[in-house]
């Protein structure tokens, strides 16, 4: 028997993904739908990892799935702005 701990729903028909959902949730399987955030049991974030002033620092964004470019953008920007050696 094969076991699945997290799914990411990526298809383009939104009720199959519902569907798909519903029975990884009462299977207690971690969903990802792309299509809706909020319906998911967890989200990617875009992350930097970095000493800081001799610290480790883990630098995350997200924008909840809606603009995966913008939370790379940020997450470079915020990286060069504030962890950057110096």
């Amino acid at each position: 028997m094969k076991v699945i701990d997290l799914v990411y729903l990526a298809t383009d028909d939104k009720d199959l993904n519902s569907q798909i959902g519903d029975i990884c949730r009462s299977k207690k399987i971690l969903v990802n739908r792309l299509d809706d955030h909020r319906d998911s049991s967890f989200i990617n974030m875009a992350t930097r990892r970095k000493k800081y002033r001799g610290q480790d620092v883990l630098l995350a964004v997200s924008c909840f799935g809606e603009n995966p470019s913008l939370t790379r953008d940020l997450c470079e920007k915020l990286d060069e702005e504030f962890l950057e050696d110096r």
